[in-house]
């Protein structure tokens, strides 16, 4: 099993609908609360009070500048494992 590619699911799979991710959204909801940590796409660092997302891993990148051309070997696996018809049903 391949847990960052599945932590890179998870951080797509997150995004609101207007593109932000998990991290994002976390930091807008938490803007005011000045007891709240900062949450980086990235590691953690506690000198800075970050925390760092559930879903980073630098595996598969954020496909924000590159695309997510890993997106098709996850097309493949899942095809493979639940029998998807030539024509896509």
């Amino acid at each position: 099993m391949d847990k960052e590619m599945i932590k890179a699911l998870r951080c797509l799979g997150s995004q609101s609908c207007m593109g932000d991710c998990y991290a994002d959204v976390y930091n807008y909801k938490n803007r005011f609360d000045v007891k709240a940590a900062y949450m980086c796409c990235g590691e953690a660092n506690k000198e800075n009070n970050w925390i760092g997302c559930p879903y980073y891993q630098s595996k598969y990148e954020t496909c924000i500048d590159d695309g997510c051309e890993w997106l098709n070997k996850v097309a493949d696996i899942l095809e493979g494992k639940t029998g998807g018809d030539e024509d896509g049903r």
